[in-house]
């Protein structure tokens, strides 16, 4: 199997300002543990449900 074919484009990317509780729905929703983040158009990374876990304000996370 390529690595093409386990590429979903139905999980949106999370934007770097939206708040975590936002994270944790679509997680819920996609039934995925990670995100991708991104700031504008640009990729700024993953965020995974443990890293939301493990964060003790629910605010927001800085990349």
């Amino acid at each position: 199997m390529k690595a093409i074919e386990l590429i979903q484009n139905d999980v949106p990317p999370i934007r770097i300002d939206e708040p975590i509780e936002k994270a944790l729905a679509w997680m819920d929703e996609f039934k995925v543990n990670h995100l991708p983040v991104v700031s504008g158009l640009e990729f700024v990374g993953l965020i995974s449900d443990d890293m939301i876990y493990d964060f003790n304000d629910s605010k927001r996370i800085n990349f």
